[in-house]
């Protein structure tokens, strides 16, 4: 990776606004290490953009106008979010006959959507710098398990948001569905390494993300290399 010197280590497309801060605060528990944090980059939607941005539309359409070749240019990896709320409305089949599919056949056929958005011209030259965090069915489902104290209910897919109101609640605390620093807030018991570990994988999509990252086995260089 001696081409990257210089590179931030992460850009982050994400679906919306507030879904970056989770995503951020994840990857910076899983990276950090006594030498350093990882360098991210929100990349979309824009933080400096004040017009209303977001959702699975924006996000197909910044990868089909090739916009991330300029996240590619100033990073080495790309994380790319979506949720599987929408997938029917983008082409990507949930349920069968017998019910909804498993969460593990969700998060791959979504990949394999994002990846026609990303051309088969583009995902040839740069596949092993592109990393998928896909959320099922929305990103709320990775933060209810830090909350949830439940194993059986920490680990759901359906309704997070409201079931992460209820476990804040009882704690006197309050959830604001889409405003970011709720997100920021209540995500970052993810920056513990310990807490990641333990907690993350009872979300079904987010240990799917976890145990890519695993697989990838990512070495972020010191910063005097």
């Amino acid at each position: 990776m001696d081409d990257f010197e210089g590179m931030q280590d992460f850009a982050l497309i994400a679906e919306g606004t507030s879904d970056k801060p989770i995503i951020s605060n994840v990857l910076a528990g899983y990276f950090k290490t006594a030498v350093r944090e990882p360098l991210i980059n929100p990349f979309h939607p824009n933080p400096q953009d004040t017009a209303p941005t977001g959702g699975w539309s924006r996000l197909f359409t910044f990868l089909r106008d090739k916009r991330f070749r300029r996240a590619l240019q100033f990073n080495r990896f790309i994380v790319v979010h979506v949720d599987s709320d929408a997938a029917d409305d983008y082409g990507v089949v949930t349920h069968d006959k017998d019910g909804p599919l498993s969460v593990d056949s969700i998060v791959e056929a979504v990949k394999n959507r994002l990846i026609v958005e990303i051309g088969p011209e583009d995902w040839s030259t740069y596949a092993t710098r592109f990393i998928f965090a896909v959320a099922v069915r929305n990103i709320e489902c990775w933060i209810l398990p830090l909350w949830e104290d439940r194993d059986a209910y920490a680990g759901r897919v359906e309704n997070c948001s409201k079931a992460l109101s209820r476990a804040l609640r009882k704690k006197n605390l309050v959830w604001r569905e889409k405003d970011a620093s709720s997100y920021a807030v209540y995500s970052r018991g993810y920056l513990k390494k310990a807490t990641l570990t333990e907690n993350g994988p009872k979300s079904p999509s987010l240990k799917l993300f976890l145990e890519d990252l695993n697989r990838r086995n990512i070495t972020l260089p010191l910063d005097d290399e």
